[in-house]
């Protein structure tokens, strides 16, 4: 689909906007924690290299976040602040909003919650 950064997490490019892309969808628990603070480190990489704009868009369908993976996203939140322009989310439902509104208290990100990743695109290509 794109240029990869991590396992998880890649480039892609919608209507002329580079928009991050990290893929969680089936990663579950601990595992997910693990992925999510993996990626944390390279958001931050970048934004020292001087990215401060970033388009992210993060699919968490068929994932159960633990209490180890909310914080493991309430912290990449925080890390990604000030290097991000825009923040969309797929695959939150029931329970997931009230996480991603914990999350977005805390951080404040302000992830936006999309039903689709081609609705996320397109949100986030037009900041």
């Amino acid at each position: 689909m794109g240029e990869p950064v991590t396992s998880t997490m890649q480039w892609i490019e919608h209507r002329g906007k580079a928009i991050l892309f990290a893929d969680y969808s089936g990663i579950n628990g601990s595992d997910l924690a693990n992925v999510v603070n993996a990626n944390q480190a390279a958001i931050i990489g970048m934004g020292k290299a001087g990215k401060s704009d970033l388009l992210v868009l993060t699919d968490v369908s068929n994932c159960l976040a633990d209490d180890e993976a909310i914080e493991a996203f309430k912290s990449i939140a925080v890390a990604m602040r000030p290097y991000t322009r825009g923040s969309a989310i797929v695959g939150i439902s029931g329970l997931r909003k009230f996480a991603l509104e914990i999350v977005n208290l805390f951080s404040k990100l302000e992830t936006k919650p999309l039903d689709t990743v081609e609705k996320a695109k397109d949100w986030l290509s037009a900041l």
